[in-house]
């Protein structure tokens, strides 16, 4: 059932051509299920202090339209930020780049937390850059 579930939120996304916004549960079964290019797009700061695991940082700024060439177009996007404001205005930028499946998640990181959705964090004052802790909240 959650696999048929799963394939009408993507097919819906599909077939409209355009941003599907998608709850937080959604999401959650979206990143579980499918092979799926998570993107956070967010200051690196922000980004530090906490993530849905398995996010990319692709930041929303004057290079966000480059740095989104290095996607797959083929595959589905999930874009969030903190509130849901900028991942709308990358959610057009990613369809105006020829990518057709774009799903943005409502209400942003704030709304994943206020749902008790699992974040991660970069560790500060370690010497490995890629160190990652898992957050339960």
């Amino acid at each position: 059932m959650r696999y048929i579930y799963v394939f009408f939120i993507l097919i819906n996304a599909v077939s409209w051509g355009q941003t599907k916004l998608i709850s937080a549960d959604e999401m959650q079964e979206i990143l579980q299920q499918e092979s799926v290019q998570l993107i956070d797009v967010r200051s690196v700061e922000e980004f530090n202090e906490n993530f849905v695991k398995g996010a990319q940082n692709i930041i929303y700024n004057e290079d966000f339209e480059s740095n989104i060439q290095e996607l797959d177009k083929s595959k589905p996007v999930v874009v969030y930020c903190q509130t849901g404001n900028r991942s709308k205005d990358c959610s057009s930028i990613l369809l105006e780049n020829g990518f057709k499946k774009v799903m943005e998640l409502e209400d942003g990181l704030d709304q994943w937390i206020f749902e008790g959705k699992p974040t991660s964090t970069k560790l500060k004052n370690t010497s490995s850059k890629s160190a990652e802790k898992d957050n339960e909240k």
